[in-house]
């Protein structure tokens, strides 16, 4: 056990709260698609969604998918390229002092996104090892590295959760960015404008092989957060 795993009691989730089992109701999980068939609607016609990569991400494959972050447009645009079979198997890690102080926000976010707390001021590893647990069932993550939303735009430095979870599940991640979302729906804004929003999704990576099994976690951080930045720059 390495001095990362040392920090988490990866074996155990803690039981569910009253809030997840609303999240996994068989209700919202008949309502979730339907939402989502809308929402593509919506992001295609009106910011004109654009996809690049979409064969990167298979139907009977689970990822964590890490773009850069600087609207409450990134969730649903990253949705939007999902197979709707996979909606209700991906979830999104949120912060948890934003979308669970109120709970109708709080219910939209589950019923959105799948949403996962966590704690962003803390030391709480509660929001990993429950991602854990969804992954070890076949689902995916959707895991905002930069664990905020961007001020200005521009790509913050990236956190280590993505390596962590990619390590000990042995799970592929999606290097992603969204280009568009920032200029629709920045963080001082209500409405989104009329912007094109484009989604380029890379080739799955497997950091706990090959050539990056050597690698540590902050170095590995910084491979993701480059392959991210890359994306931005060669589109």
């Amino acid at each position: 056990m390495n001095s990362e795993d040392s920090q988490y009691n990866w074996e155990y989730a803690p039981p569910p709260t009253p809030y997840d089992l609303v999240r996994d109701s068989l209700l919202l999980k008949l309502f979730r698609p339907v939402l989502h068939m809308f929402t593509r609607l919506f992001l295609r016609y009106y910011n004109n969604l654009e996809v690049i990569g979409r064969e990167n991400i298979l139907d009977n494959q689970a990822y964590i998918i890490t773009p850069n972050h600087s609207s409450h447009l990134d969730a649903p645009v990253v949705f939007a390229s999902l197979p709707l079979l996979r909606i209700n198997r991906t979830y999104t890690l949120a912060a948890k002092d934003y979308f669970f102080n109120r709970w109708f926000v709080s219910f939209f976010a589950r019923l959105m996104a799948n949403v996962i707390p966590v704690d962003r001021t803390g030391s709480e590893t509660r929001g990993l090892i429950l991602c854990l647990s969804k992954i070890r069932k076949g689902n995916s993550i959707l895991l905002f590295p930069e664990g905020t939303r961007s001020q200005n735009g521009q790509i913050n430095q990236f956190q280590k959760g993505a390596i962590l979870l990619s390590k000990k599940a042995h799970l592929p991640i999606i290097p992603a960015y969204i280009r568009g979302s920032f200029e629709s729906l920045p963080k001082s804004r209500y409405v989104p404008r009329r912007k094109k929003i484009s989604l380029y999704l890379d080739q799955p990576v497997q950091y706990w092989d090959g050539v990056y099994a050597n690698m540590d976690d902050d170095n590995a951080s910084k491979n993701l957060e480059e392959r991210v930045r890359n994306l931005g720059t060669k589109n």
